[in-house]
């Protein structure tokens, strides 16, 4: 059957969980479309084996924030998996800031964190206090914001003036707030440590995104147990049991719009070497693979969105490269509990995001290293992973050949990279290259591939003030029963692609769509 309720373009996080809320709360047909031949999106898991040993990395999860038993956002969770996805939080001690004469280690609490930071800042006592209220604060400000539209009238103008108080913080940069709040600029850095989660310094990026990011590891981090490939595998059988279907291999060439309105898609399947065309039909076309490309790339030429100009000239966001590594044997030998490390050559984060090329010229300014085998318990074998924001005109002469045709210079080029990477873990851990058993280097046009994004920008839309004024980043386009969804509608991260599919879901299901959703997760939260 090719008609369906429901078409979902996108398995990632942000479109599954819209389709499992459309397939348990208002019993829709889904139809959920993924280019890649696996599904889950950046919630997937690849592996190798290497000498007998079995190796498994995250590619875009590494950790969740607010998975406690009671929060909503483990809630949402555990209804869209039938509580299926569980969950192990990590170390007490998660995060590990690295400066080249300064550590600072984020508890799992957000009083002792605050009293920490006031141990180590006296003088900033007052601002640091006010600074943990302004974060939660600015976090309900900016989902009041994001959420707004989604629901009736009369309760988006309450929404909208009970969020204005904050307003005037609200729309300020990091480095805005943090200027005004505290003097000491090393207390700056350190609270701005955390920014490659939302891939933007301080002086680009909106302190209202930082604020929904702190706020949500304030009590900790958790790891999907059994890796982040059991969320989608725990919310396909749900939109299946619906008579919906999760297809792979099938990528989504253009959105047919008749009159205005969105009725179904043009899809090229791939078998093997071979790809055929189909086309699919639904009253309802979602996108979860961001606004830009579905504005730019899957609409035909007489529906282009009237702020089309705005869309393609909206600021990029850079591409990271990661290192993925193998290990002989436990980190922990080296003293490592799996934690995440936060690594920094200085305290001028906007200085070092303004070096882009420092990365392809033998020196990383700063990386991100996390251990996701200590993570999960399931772990067959020990592995590590490594990342930096890189610039993706680095790799640009190459954007056009498939990998194996990239010639000696790529390899070589990927084999330096691979080396600071090294030389930047062993300078952090000691003796951390002795138990390396196999390395593998992501570039950018690695996620071009496996996402199609033209530069490989994994974080969609940049965390910037003014994203959240956009007019075209709403679930509902101009496009009768287009829609989109996704952490482009909502923002950054896991959570934030969940909240898009919560969003979008709602306003799918009509006035009180919002109202039917949570009752029925609050509902099954309560049973056993």
């Amino acid at each position: 059957m090719k008609r369906f309720d429901v078409i979902i373009i996108g398995s990632g996080i942000g479109g599954l969980s819209t389709a499992a809320f459309l397939s348990k709360v208002f019993n829709k047909r889904v139809l959920v479309l993924e280019q890649h031949f696996k599904l889950g999106g950046l919630t997937h898991e690849f592996k190798r084996v290497v000498d007998g040993v079995e190796y498994n990395w995250d590619v875009g999860l590494h950790y969740v924030g607010k998975m406690e038993k009671g929060e909503i956002a483990r809630k949402l969770f555990d209804y869209i998996s039938d509580k299926n996805v569980k969950w192990k939080k990590m170390p007490h001690f998660f995060e590990i800031f690295k400066y080249p004469d300064y550590i600072f280690k984020v508890p799992s609490n957000k009083n002792e964190y605050l009293e920490k930071l006031i141990n180590e800042f006296p003088k900033e006592e007052l601002g640091l206090k006010q600074y943990f209220i302004d974060v939660e604060k600015l976090s309900t400000w900016a989902l009041k914001t994001i959420s707004s539209n989604f629901f009736p009238f009369w309760l988006n103008i309450w929404l909208r003036l009970s969020a204005r108080a904050q307003n005037k913080i609200g729309y300020l940069t990091t480095k805005e707030y943090l200027d005004l709040r505290f003097k000491d600029e090393k207390l700056k850095s350190i609270l701005a440590s955390q920014w490659g989660n939302y891939a933007l310094s301080p002086n680009k990026s909106s302190f209202a995104t930082h604020s929904l990011v702190i706020n949500s590891y304030l009590d900790g981090g958790y790891y999907p147990v059994g890796g982040s490939d059991t969320i989608a595998k725990s919310i396909v059988p749900l939109i299946i049991k619906n008579n919906g279907e999760c297809l792979t291999n099938h990528s989504v060439s253009e959105i047919i719009i008749e009159n205005n309105k969105a009725v179904g898609v043009k899809v090229d399947i791939k078998k093997g070497k071979s790809i055929s065309s189909e086309i699919y039909n639904a009253d309802t076309i979602i996108s979860s693979v961001g606004a830009v490309d579905t504005f730019t790339k899957l609409l035909p030429k007489e529906a282009t969105h009237s702020n089309i100009s705005e869309i393609k000239e909206f600021p990029k966001e850079q591409s990271i490269s990661t290192l993925y590594i193998g290990l002989k044997e436990s980190p922990e030998k080296l003293g490592v509990k799996g934690e995440n490390y936060w690594i920094y050559d200085s305290y001028n984060h906007d200085e070092i995001a303004k070096d882009t090329e420092s990365i392809t010229t033998g020196k990383i300014r700063s990386a991100y290293l996390s251990f996701p085998s200590l993570k999960n318990p399931e772990s067959k074998g020990h592995t590590a992973e490594i990342s930096s924001i890189i610039p993706f005109n680095a790799f640009k002469k190459w954007k056009g050949e498939k990998w194996m045709n990239r010639g000696d210079d790529y390899i070589k080029f990927k084999a330096e990279i691979t080396n600071s990477y090294l030389e930047l873990i062993e300078d952090n851990i000691k003796g951390f290259k002795d138990i390396i058993a196999y390395t593998e280097l992501s570039t950018p046009l690695s996620i071009k591939h496996f996402t199609q994004k033209n530069k490989g920008e994994m974080y969609g839309i940049p965390a910037i003030p003014s994203r959240l004024k956009l007019d075209w980043l709403k679930p509902k386009t101009e496009i009768k029963n287009l829609y989109l969804t996704g952490s482009d509608v909502a923002s950054h991260g896991i959570i934030g692609a969940l909240i898009g599919g919560l969003l979008t879901a709602s306003m799918i299901g009509g006035t009180f769509g919002i109202f039917k959703v949570i009752s029925k997760v609050i509902k099954f939260s309560k049973e056993k």
